[in-house]
This record gives structure tokens, C-alpha cells and sequence, in this order.
């Protein structure tokens, strides 16, 4: 039986993805199985694919129809996924160790748990050299958790999954073509509950990849998935979760506001939410995060001169 499911969304990814499946076939776990999703893309990414499944028949390519974003791309690569357990990889990324895999199923099968997650390291410049942990939710030691106490709702690249779990729940990635993968893991996280921490280096993330140029329906997108995050959070009593995804929504509104350069449509993408729902609310908590936010760009502007 395939241990291990990695799925990998891929689009437009020609300049590290022969890297990040390195990463992968250097693993010591063995009996798992690659699955590549592209998402209709324009440059060589497919090309790059075939030519890596040549020499390795553990890799599985697959396409969709039509550009659909990441949300559906992973569900295709669910689907087709056979692994007792599955995880996920972003192609820009890769593992911290060569027996990062093997220590996460070793340590779901000998605990007997459903997930089990190790820590985050990210890093810029294309230096991994330099790589620091996340710190967000490191683990310090090797321990049964609760996600009760894990008041997160991001890095659900550094855990896997027991597949059939997954499908018994229904989990599915929303449409969503940004913060479709908190919403996700919160989905899952509140149905799994317990889950094994391990505390060592599990996946690196180039942090500094791009620059996201801030639309209205990228707006749209995170407003949605934060709020589908705090009526969960509030439905199942996380108030940690809850504080901390409302928190974390009052500095996005900040930041899109001030990156889009009080674009008109995205100020408006704000008050509908605000007016439908009564998690994301335009209220004076968010007031005093925009100013905040404001004073940290002017303060950063007079530092560089």
C-alpha cells in the first residue's frame, strides 16, 4: 500500500520545481507517490513534469480543463491520491531533511493518530542558508496535541493527514483563489481535534516569492475565507482561534485599504461584509488597526529615506 500522498498544485513553476521533487525522491520513506496537478500553465511547467516522470513512475501528472486555482487543483489531486495518508507541497517549496517524511508517518503510526505535524522553516533570497523558524505554533516537543490549544489556522503544509479521514469528513478546498487553504485545515483541524506534534524541521518556505498585487476579488477571497474561519471558530467554542483569525482580519483590512491605495471598489468589497456578516464588521477595533497600520508604513518610509 502507498504510504504517503504528496500533492503538489502546480502553475507556472518552471524555475524550483525540479527542485522541490528532488526534495521529494530524496525522502527516506519509501512506497509514496508524487501527484502534480497543473493548472493550465503558460510556461514549461508541464514540460518540466514529463521529463521528471521518465525516470520516476511514483510521480503522477495531471491537468485541469480550465485554470481553476489552487482550492480545485488539490481537490483533483485528492481525488486521485492513494496514500494512507496525504500532504501537501506548494512548488516553490521543499523538505528540511531528507527523513522529514518518514519521521511524520513513523510517528502517526506508532501513536495511532489521524495527523501529525512538524515545524516550518522560512527563509528569503533564495538563501536557505539563512532559513529561521516560523514561530508560529513550533513545537518543542514530541506530544499528543489538541487543536484546541493550537490557536492557528495557516501551515497545514508542515502536517499530513490520514486520507480516509479526509474523505469520511468531506474536506474539500473552497474555490477560493486566495486564503483557500486556512480554510481548509480549520475545517479539518475542528473535525480531527487530536494530532501528534513533532518537534523538528519539516518544510521550508521562500517566503519572499513574488509580490501579491491586491485585487478586489483577492480581497474578496480572504474576506470570505476568514469569515467561513471565525463562524467556525465561534460554532465550535475556539475562542483562542477566534481571537487571533479576528485579529489577524483587522490588519488584512488595514493592509489591502493602504496597498490598493484606498481603491474605491475594495473599500466597498469591505462594508458589504460588514454589513453581512457579524464576524467581519468594519467597527472602531478595525479603526485603530488601519492607523496603526498606517504609522508602521510612515515610519518605515522616514527609515529609508
Amino acid at each position: 500500500m502507498t504510504k504517503l500522498s504528496i500533492i503538489i498544485a502546480v502553475y507556472n513553476a518552471v524555475n524550483d520545481l525540479e527542485e522541490c521533487i528532488a526534495s521529494i525522491q530524496s525522502q527516506t520513506l519509501k512506497d509514496i507517490e508524487i501527484i502534480c496537478v497543473d493548472d493550465c500553465s503558460t510556461d514549461h511547467s508541464m514540460d518540466i513534469l514529463k521529463s521528471l516522470q521518465v525516470d520516476n513512475s511514483g510521480i503522477k501528472i495531471f491537468q485541469n480543463d480550465k485554470n481553476s486555482g489552487a482550492g480545485p487543483t488539490r481537490n483533483l489531486g485528492m481525488k486521485h491520491a492513494m496514500g494512507e495518508f496525504i500532504c501537501f507541497m506548494d512548488p516553490d517549496d521543499y523538505y528540511a531533511s531528507n527523513s522529514c517524511l518518514e519521521d511524520l508517518y513513523n510517528a502517526a503510526i506508532n501513536n495511532n493518530v489521524d495527523c501529525v505535524g512538524g515545524n516550518l522553516l522560512e527563509f528569503y533570497n533564495n538563501d536557505p542558508s539563512k532559513a529561521k523558524d516560523w514561530g508560529k505554533g513550533t513545537f518543542t516537543e514530541n506530544k499528543i496535541m489538541d487543536y484546541y490549544d493550537y490557536p492557528f489556522s495557516i501551515g497545514y503544509t508542515r502536517f499530513i493527514f490520514r486520507r480516509s479521514v479526509i474523505e469520511k469528513i468531506g474536506a474539500k478546498f473552497p474555490p477560493y483563489r486566495r486564503y483557500q487553504d486556512p480554510v481548509w485545515f480549520v475545517y479539518v483541524m475542528t473535525h480531527i481535534q487530536k494530532f501528534y506534534a513533532l518537534a523538528i524541521p519539516v518544510y521550508m518556505y521562500r517566503k519572499d516569492y513574488g509580490t501579491i498585487k491586491w485585487t478586489t476579488d483577492k480581497a474578496d477571497c480572504v474576506l470570505k475565507g476568514k469569515a467561513e474561519n471565525l463562524k467556525t471558530f465561534r460554532a465550535q467554542n475556539y475562542p483562542r482561534h477566534y481571537m487571533r483569525e479576528q485579529k489577524e482580519l483587522n490588519n488584512f483590512i488595514a493592509m489591502v485599504i493602504y496597498k490598493t491605495r484606498f481603491d474605491n471598489d475594495v473599500i466597498r468589497c469591505v462594508k458589504q461584509y460588514n454589513a453581512m456578516s457579524d464576524d467581519i464588521n468594519y467597527g472602531p477595533s478595525k479603526i485603530v488597526h488601519f492607523l496603526k497600520y498606517g504609522l508602521f508604513l510612515l515610519k518605515l518610509k522616514l527609515l529609508k529615506g
